[in-house]
């Protein structure tokens, strides 16, 4: 299965050259120093057991080994020619002896000169491990018990033709290549849980289901091309390495907060899922097409070229194949809004060249480190809807007109809404159980203050919550303009009595005739302004009565 980490290419400033961790590879005492002692000892051990066998007053330079063994056997009774030849098999021949059976018939004098060449070779490092095993076949067993060690308490796979045929002043380079070149997650198991230890797998293993898995025995199996990663390229690229560690590798990722979660996998739904077994599950990546232009999850115009069904990153390196259209699941396609303004691109799933599904990666410490552009993009590409809870949304009068806008989208955003958007429960008005009262026409019928607030010669305006001057203008006029019952069933003013709105207008006081607005009859049909004329009035024609 393919795997490619980006959504779409950019381009990053390089960090300064970070100085790589110290890898610490010897414990309890030094293994490379361990090994080296245990071929010496291999070597003094099987001299001075071949040198104890004719030296213990049997030391007769022309005498047939195995005559001497033979007496040996005689004096004390026991099988030592067998210990010494090796047990004899089913077809005859003797094997894994600290001589080999082919001296058995060859003087002492000889076996020795042969052992004291080899050992002298051996020490003048003109010879190694595997002249020794033409005279001892207890070196090549010897040898076998202890590789077979190294890889069982170290982890270290020894190559057992190169180990015999390395001469002991080059060993120490020759071991020491091998335990670098080892997989380090073979040699730590010996000293660790690993397996318990999510950012020590990622760094040892690489990524979980892309890289590795474990067996039914909890054994790690690589995948594809993976390879275990060394101590040398711990060395060597610890920084790149270290970089592509998952972040949910390196830390807990609480679920539920949804910017922990856009941060360690994305967008859910887009590149990643929750299964039933509460599992993240990363899905398959996809490109949106709209005239000829390719767009990633977000919207935003990509790089690379598109022809036909085939996109090519940036620096041409990278093909996918544009394959079956992403469907919701009504089976409608789905469809992304540009952010070039120019519409909406269609999706589809991408494969690579052969037709392997490309699945969208975890966020790597990489990705985030630096503050990177994942950080970056929370306030670019994650929505109010995808960080908060829906309860914090729904308690906000105006984050739930806003859940499909991003933090950078979101000033302009609360700018646009319309103040009965924000407060259609208070500007409308409502029965008993929270429906909207419709008048004759079907249209909602504003509350008392608001209709004062909201209309511009009676009829309803739509505002944004910016235009308070408007509001304010709206105010001052309707009151002006209302009729003086108007405003007191809108319980805008209470000073007068309904008694005082219900007195008819005079037309003459003291014999001064007054101004009654045509078609009032009443005070409550009056306006302010024309209360305030008519009052007026009334003060100028008794000012002078006595």
């Amino acid at each position: 299965m393919a795997k490619y980490y980006p959504d779409e290419e950019e381009i990053v400033e390089s960090e300064p050259e970070k100085e790589a961790p110290e890898v610490i590879v010897e414990k309890h005492g030094g293994l490379l120093s361990k090994l080296v002692a245990v071929i010496i000892g291999i070597v003094i051990g099987i001299a001075g057991t071949i040198g104890g066998v004719v030296g213990a007053g049997f030391f007769v330079m022309s005498k047939p080994v195995d005559d001497t063994v033979r007496l040996v056997d005689g004096y004390i009774s026991a099988d030592v020619y067998s210990l010494v030849f090796g047990e004899e098999g089913a077809d005859g021949t003797r094997a894994d002896g600290y001589i080999s059976d082919k001296y058995a018939h060859e003087k002492i004098g000889t076996l020795l000169g042969d052992m004291g060449k080899a050992l002298f070779n051996i020490a003048q490092d003109h010879g190694t491990l595997s002249d020794l095993t033409e005279i001892s076949p207890k070196v090549d067993s010897a040898v076998r018990e202890f590789l077979r060690i190294a890889y069982k308490n170290y982890g270290v796979d020894i190559n057992k033709d190169e180990f015999m045929n390395t001469s002991l002043s080059k060993m120490p380079d020759f071991l020491s290549k091998t335990i670098y070149g080892s997989p380090v997650g073979d040699i730590l198991v010996h000293f660790t849980d690993l397996k318990n230890s999510p950012m020590m797998m990622a760094l040892c293993y690489g990524e979980k289901g892309i890289d590795y898995v474990l067996d039914k025995n909890n054994e790690v199996v690589m995948l594809g091309d993976s390879k275990k990663r060394t101590l040398n390229d711990l060395k060597d690229h610890s920084d790149e390495l270290f970089n592509a560690i998952a972040l949910c590798d390196l830390m807990t990722i609480d679920r539920s907060s949804n910017i922990m979660m856009y941060l360690a996998y994305g967008k859910k739904d887009v590149h990643y899922t929750i299964n039933s077994d509460d599992e993240v599950v990363m899905l398959q990546k996809r490109i949106g097409i709209l005239n000829n232009v390719a767009y990633n999850a977000y919207g935003e115009p990509m790089p690379g070229t598109l022809s036909g069904m085939t996109y090519t990153d940036a620096d041409g390196t990278t093909k996918y194949l544009l394959t079956d259209i992403v469907t919701d699941e009504h089976d409608n396609p789905v469809e992304v809004r540009t952010t070039d303004g120019e519409g909406y691109a269609t999706m589809y799933y991408v494969t690579d060249e052969e037709n392997n599904p490309v699945i969208y990666g975890h966020t790597t410490f990489g990705d985030i480190a630096g503050g990177g552009e994942v950080i970056k993009n929370i306030t670019d590409r994650l929505t109010i809807g995808e960080i908060l809870d829906e309860e914090t949304i729904n308690d906000n009068r105006f984050l739930k007109h806003v859940t499909g806008e991003t933090i950078a989208t979101l000033p302009d955003a609360i700018e646009r809404l319309s103040i009965q958007d924000v407060f259609a429960d208070q500007v409308y008005k409502t029965d008993a159980s929270g429906e909207f009262i419709l008048d004759g026409a079907g249209n909602k019928i504003l509350n008392g203050e608001w209709w004062y607030l909201l209309t511009e010669g009676g009829v309803e305006q739509q505002y944004n919550i910016t235009q308070m001057d408007k509001l304010i203008d709206n105010m001052r006029a309707n009151i002006e303009t209302a009729p003086l019952q108007k405003l007191k069933d809108d319980g805008m003013i209470t000073a007068l009595s309904q008694e005082s709105l219900n007195q008819e207008l005079r037309s003459s006081v003291a014999g001064v005739s007054l101004p009654v607005p045509a078609g009032k009859s009443t005070l409550g049909e009056m306006t302010v302004l024309e209360m305030l004329d008519y009052v007026d009035q009334c003060l100028q024609a008794i000012k002078d009565v006595p």
